[in-house]
């Protein structure tokens, strides 16, 4: 049986008991992704220079495997 009454709240579910929801002035998360898109690749640039070192100074051998990511990197669609 389906109710068609309007809910009283504008969304899925209502907030949690203690919290005021900001409908109209929202906060905003764009720093969060803007973070993100710039540490991860870092990081991610920073582990890959670390595993070439490794391989290249204190291992002393080189395989075709530890460049497999460059042909990748510049696929960013």
């Amino acid at each position: 049986m389906s109710s068609t009454a309007e809910p009283a709240f504008p969304g899925m579910l209502p907030p949690p008991p203690g919290v005021t929801p900001n409908l109209a002035n929202p906060g905003s998360m764009g720093w969060r992704l803007v973070v993100a898109s710039v540490l991860c690749p870092f990081f991610a640039v920073l582990l890959w220079v670390l595993r070439l070192y490794t391989s290249r100074r204190i291992v002393h051998k080189f395989w075709p495997d530890d460049c497999e990511c460059l042909p990748l990197s510049d696929r960013q669609a």
